[in-house]
Parts: C-alpha cells; sequence; structure tokens
C-alpha cells in the first residue's frame, strides 16, 4: 500500500490519537530500525500534566504504523544500501501540530551489529543498553570503549 507524505502522517498521528486516553498533553511514536525488512520496534509514550506514561503501549494498528515508517525509510534512501536513518520520532500534540524527526545514531547502530554473546557486548550494562534504545541515545560525554578500535 503506496500513500503519500501527507497521508502516512495523517496515519500515524490518527493511529496515535486512537489509542490515547481521554486527557494528555503530548504522545509520541519512538520507531526503532534494527533491520527494516525483519525486525523494528515501535514504542508509544504520552504525557498528561506533570506524569509522563512511557510503558510501551499498544497501537491497535501498530503494523500500519510501521508499514508507514517503512515507506519513509525506503523514499529516503539514496539506494538499496543505503541507511537514511535507524530512529524516526513521532510526536503529536491536542491540537493536532505535529512532528516528525530522523537520525542516524551510531550507537544504535553499533549496538545493532555486535553480537550478543560478545565480549563488547557483555560489558554494557542495562543501563546503558537501555540509553542507547531511547531517542536521546547516550549523551555526548558518556564514554563510548567500542569507538576506541
Amino acid at each position: 500500500m503506496t500513500k503519500n507524505i501527507e497521508n502516512i502522517y495523517q496515519t500515524l498521528g490518527q493511529n496515535l490519537y486512537d489509542c490515547l486516553p481521554e486527557i494528555w498533553d503530548k504522545a509520541s511514536i519512538l520507531f526503532c530500525v534494527y533491520d527494516i525488512d525483519v525486525r523494528n520496534t515501535i514504542g508509544v509514550s504520552f504525557e498528561n500534566g506533570n506524569t509522563s506514561n512511557n510503558t510501551r503501549m499498544s497501537i491497535p494498528a501498530s503494523s500500519e504504523c510501521i508499514s508507514c515508517f517503512k515507506q519513509l525509510y525506503v523514499t529516503m534512501q539514496k539506494d538499496d544500501s543505503d541507511i537514511p536513518w535507524n530512529k524516526a520520532y513521532f510526536e503529536l500534540l491536542p491540537d493536532g501540530e505535529f512532528d516528525l524527526q530522523f537520525k542516524l545514531d551510531d550507537d544504535f547502530a553499533w549496538l545493532n551489529q555486535t553480537d550478543r554473546n560478545s565480549p563488547e557486548y557483555s560489558s554494557l550494562d542495562g543501563k546503558t543498553i537501555l540509553q542507547i534504545k531511547t531517542w536521546d541515545g547516550l549523551a555526548p560525554n558518556t564514554p563510548r570503549p567500542w569507538l576506541k578500535s
């Protein structure tokens, strides 16, 4: 199913809106690409006043959202081997305004290419792995021993 960019934004926004509670201030989808054709994750969070729900919520039409992100990914590729981004962040406000950002996170790319049984991967603590998987990723001053090679 090919959609134009405007339809993709509308689909993402509507599917996100449909899974939200009655009262919310900001909602977002974080889409992480491990392998665009095989494995990716989609996480949803929302804020209401001072409380934030960052637990993974179910999007009833998550497969439709995944298809939209995949279409954006393929559209942005220069060629079949190009990796234009590995994280996408869609943010929605109650007035219908939205923002969609993309980034190629080198730490996330390294994590996904590293064998889970390797000494390099085993040396990471769970908190670091979880931080790499967030939109913000690691802080710039965080030590990155994997870059010393």
